[in-house]
């Protein structure tokens, strides 16, 4: 009887360390991470309630920064990305916010107890074309931010996009101990 005892104990010690080594691992990597610039936060309803905002040009740092480091970029490269980056962020900005505000309006419109279904086909034409200029624009500045790069350097750039949406933090760039 003893014996079957310990082994509960033993388990439920086990099972106790790990779950706790979790939850400081995660809070350490959620400290570290930068949001995304457009991702909304939770309201009550579950959704978005307004855009977080994020300063483009603290983000474009952040970002450099984390370019820099994971791909051991050169002086000349840094200056070449800088100007890429300080570019386009602020206009990628513009475009994230116009996503968020479409996607709010829709949001309220399905709320209301009738929604127009005219009013809902519009917002979502709107929020798809505002969320393609969007990705035209991303992607615009990740293909010039690769023709600066070294083809290894490349090869690594791409490997560290998160190309899954709304990954768990750490993920991409984050990531720490990637090559």
């Amino acid at each position: 009887m003893k014996r079957g005892w310990f082994l509960v104990l033993a388990i439920s010690i086990g099972l106790n360390a790990g779950l706790l080594a979790m939850t400081i691992a995660g809070a350490r990597r959620e400290a570290t991470f930068l949001p995304r610039p457009f991702v909304s936060p939770r309201g009550p309803g579950g959704g978005p309630e307004a855009p977080l905002r994020v300063e483009p040009k603290a983000f474009a740092m952040h970002r450099l920064r984390r370019l820099a480091k994971t791909l051991d970029l050169t002086e000349d490269q840094r200056t070449r990305l800088a100007g890429i980056v300080t570019e386009n962020m602020s206009r990628i900005g513009e475009e994230g916010e116009r996503v968020q505000q479409a996607r709010l309006a829709l949001r309220e419109e399905c709320r209301k107890p009738t929604p127009d279904a005219a009013a809902v086909r519009q917002l979502v034409r709107r929020i798809n074309d505002t969320q393609a200029k969007l990705d035209s624009l991303v992607a615009e500045t990740m293909l010039r931010e690769a023709d600066v790069l070294t083809p290894d350097q490349r090869v690594r750039y791409f490997e560290a996009v998160p190309w899954e949406h709304g990954g768990p933090p750490g993920r991409g760039l984050h990531q720490r101990g990637r090559r």
